[in-house]
């Protein structure tokens, strides 16, 4: 029955993704495209446009996934086998974390307004560091309702903090490049996640969860690369890029 929902779920947003429309200025620059560039041509225009601030993301966003990938999809294990959380209470808790997600797409825009696009993402980025700080040292916080309460509150916050900076990441990655190039950043930008992300998995298997300490040692992990990825891009794009979401949009309104 689960497969034949995901497979009406699939179907449908197929048939409304059917009935977007776009214009050609939507997706690329106004200059005509009557004349085809040569393969040189092409070329030369890539190496412009892949630039040093377009390499410091895609950098930044592999740190972040790398990190994300060392415990993200393990938390079940960690919670049950490790903290000895029923499964029950951690059912409870993941489903927790998705009310976080939305909570933290919801306020996006906010942050935004507020502290800008590059500083919403770097603070929430730093921000996490602390609760996975505190994850890996779950054991110290005690057993029973005392710990559920404590684990399920950090992890609470810490997806929704992860996520609360997901669409101004998105949309800044767009605005980073020109119309153009947009699409190849975009595919640059998958496959080096997927490439972090066979890293993770050859990492953990034959490494780090080898013991069950490992668990705990892949919260340390991220928190490390989350808060040099965070500085990291506070120190490369605040200065200049901080407000692109607010330029780029009053640039807009302005055509």
């Amino acid at each position: 029955m689960g497969k034949y929902y995901y497979s009406c779920d699939y179907l449908y947003a197929f048939v409304l993704a059917l009935f977007i429309k776009d214009k050609p200025i939507d997706y690329r620059s106004t200059e005509s495209k009557d004349k085809k560039e040569t393969l040189q041509q092409k070329m030369t225009t890539y190496k412009r446009r892949v630039n040093y601030k377009t390499v410091v993301w895609v950098l930044y966003l592999c740190a972040v996934q790398l990190g994300a990938g060392l415990f993200i999809q393990y938390v079940p294990i960690y919670l049950n086998n490790i903290l000895h959380i029923p499964r029950g209470i951690t059912s409870t808790i993941n489903t927790l974390q998705t009310v976080a997600i939305f909570v933290g797409y919801f306020f996006a825009p906010y942050l935004a307004k507020k502290l800008g696009s590059i500083m919403t993402i770097a603070i929430s980025t730093i921000i996490c560091a602390p609760l996975m700080l505190v994850m890996a040292n779950a054991k110290m916080l005690g057993t029973g309702a005392a710990l559920f309460a404590v684990v399920g509150t950090i992890l609470f916050f810490r997806s929704g903090l992860a996520n609360s900076s997901m669409p101004v990441q998105q949309e800044v990655q767009m605005i980073l490049v020109d119309k153009d190039m947009r699409p190849a950043f975009s595919a640059v930008i998958e496959i080096a996640l997927s490439v972090v992300g066979v890293i993770d998995g050859l990492f953990t298997e034959f490494y780090l969860l080898k013991t069950q300490q490992g668990y705990a040692n892949a919260y340390i992990i991220a928190a490390a690369l989350y808060i040099v990825s965070g500085i990291v891009l506070i120190l490369v794009f605040a200065k200049k890029y901080n407000r692109i979401l607010r330029d780029s949009h009053a640039s807009e309104e302005s055509k």
